[in-house]
């Protein structure tokens, strides 16, 4: 006798098969990102491969979670109830991290000056220096510190900022790798193109400056981009002298700030290692959402952005305020901050 109650066929079998496919790609990378390497040591060239894999994982594991979105929604529509848990558990997975992140963090009870500080990567001088001005006017921060900057960015920025910041640290270059320094208040000392530590190659200005009636010391960095194994390996090296020197106890030329583009996000062993040397986010302590600040050019800016920008700091200080400025042209957002001594 044949069955009067026959099964109903799955519903769009093409669909779910590539929906699985995609789940097991998230849960690949979602994975993977969990992997720790904030030891930013010498490896071999396998070594060297699995922690870029672990690199890219961990700085697009929530782009990966929040793509089972729509593979949820289909297992909803078309019953298939495993395909929907699937994706559900990978989108946890992927996203859980970032939690801590999404509600404003208190800034701390406190007393002392506070001072304000606006990192920008000029993006290769390729930015609206008009948006930009007006827009260093309204923050009017007492430091800031640029990326990329050029020769081109110097006759379009540095006359209108030097009346207003007076003493200036600049290092132009033709390529990405230009930095400089524009302050309200005088410079002690002399400042340094790198840092105190052998092996850079592009100017990581090192300056300090009277705060509070104290000395107050702060790097500009600019780590490469992590554009293949190459340069992610000079990148991993360049965090890695930043780390041994921070973390050294013993050595008082230690940066007590450190701002500009890291070219890494926060779940990454670049930033791992930074923290081990017993550095903070200034936007863990004060800062909140996600704060992202690339891509804010082309079709990207519409997808979910990624923290590449940071500011740092050793336990002498605190973070007031951590937060993002507003586009200008470049595909970097500023990064602005308010820091006092502890």
């Amino acid at each position: 006798m044949a069955d009067s109650h026959p099964r109903s066929r799955p519903r769009w079998p093409l669909l779910a098969g590539l929906a699985w496919l995609g789940v097991l790609a998230g849960a690949s990378v979602a994975t993977l990102a969990l992997a720790r390497s904030d030891t930013l040591a010498e490896v071999g060239p396998r070594m060297l491969t699995a922690h870029y894999a672990a690199f890219m994982s961990q700085t697009f594991a929530y782009h990966a979670a929040l793509a089972m979105l729509p593979a949820i929604a289909l297992g909803l529509l078309a019953r298939r109830r495993r395909l929907a848990l699937a994706a559900a558990l990978v989108l946890a997975l992927g996203a859980a991290p970032e939690l801590p992140g999404l509600w404003p963090h208190r800034s701390p009870a406190g007393s002392g000056e506070v001072l304000k500080i606006m990192s920008i990567n000029l993006m290769y001088g390729h930015s609206d220096a008009g948006l930009l001005l007006e827009q260093i006017g309204a923050e009017s921060p007492d430091v800031l510190v640029f990326q990329e900057w050029t020769p081109q960015a110097e006759r379009s920025l540095g006359g209108e900022l030097r009346t207003v910041y007076p003493h200036p640290i600049e290092q132009p270059r033709d390529d990405a790798f230009g930095q400089a320094v524009l302050c309200k208040r005088a410079l002690v000392g002399t400042p340094r193109t790198f840092p105190p530590v052998p092996g850079f190659a592009e100017p990581q200005i090192t300056f300090t400056i009277i705060h509070d009636r104290r000395p107050l010391q702060i790097t500009n960095v600019h780590l490469l981009p992590p554009v293949g194994r190459t340069y992610f390996q000079h990148q991993r090296a360049g965090a890695a002298r930043l780390a041994a020197w921070l973390g050294d106890t013993a050595r008082d030329d230690r940066s007590d700030l450190l701002l500009g583009d890291f070219n890494t996000a926060r779940r990454t062993g670049t930033l791992s290692g930074l923290r081990a040397a017993g550095l903070s986010e200034a936007q863990s302590q004060a800062g909140w959402w996600r704060g992202s600040t690339w891509p804010r050019t082309g079709v990207l800016r519409w997808a979910p952005g990624i923290r590449l920008d940071h500011a740092l700091l050793r336990d002498t200080l605190e973070c007031v305020e951590a937060r993002t400025g507003e586009d200008f042209g470049s595909d970097h957002r500023p990064v602005i901050v308010r820091v006092r001594w502890r």
